[in-house]
């Protein structure tokens, strides 16, 4: 059994994006922290962050603000056991900086 910690950086967020996809077979992955930082010089009056298993999604967070040169952690105390066929998507009105942190066991 190894285990890795990773960290994922999707830079530049507009539009819906696949920020963290688990796709080694038999992986066993918690996402330990998920941080959203506001890149842009106003605002952002909503971003998303959505977990995919196939066609179903279920929602994280919807609509949150995040103010001008902030950011904010989505996944900080609790955890999210991501399988691999679950995908984590965020969405921002405005630029966002993504950063992902997980462990991986396989």
């Amino acid at each position: 059994m190894t285990i890795a910690y990773k960290n994922f950086l999707t830079p530049g967020i507009t539009a819906n994006t696949v920020v963290y996809n688990p796709t080694t077979t038999g992986i066993q992955a918690t996402v330990i922290g998920l941080t959203i930082c506001n890149n842009s010089n106003a605002n952002i009056a909503s971003a998303n962050v959505s977990m995919y298993s196939g066609a179903t999604r279920a929602n994280i967070v919807v609509g949150v603000n995040i103010p001008v040169g902030t950011s904010l952690n989505v996944v900080d105390a609790s955890r999210l056991i991501v399988a691999a066929n679950n995908i984590i998507t965020v969405t921002s009105t405005s630029s966002v900086d993504v950063i992902v942190s997980s462990i991986e066991v396989t």
